[in-house]
């Protein structure tokens, strides 16, 4: 998920490793080298609820 210069990247359900994210602002690297989560926690958890929230919108049956 994409919110201003932050890329959120939610990696789950791979055999053999942890659920997990990923952070990256895309201004100031845009190949995406440095993860910001575990150094940016406010931001990461206000783009992590909003993924939650967008995921669990999106597993609504049509017409919800």
């Amino acid at each position: 998920m994409v919110r201003g210069p932050y890329k959120l990247i939610r990696y789950f359900g791979y055999t053999g490793f942890p659920d997990g994210y990923e952070l990256y602002h895309l201004g100031e690297d845009p190949e995406e080298m440095e993860d910001l989560y575990p150094y940016e926690q406010a931001i990461a958890q206000t783009l992590q609820a909003e993924m939650e929230q967008r995921l669990e919108e999106a597993d609504l049956p049509f017409g919800s």
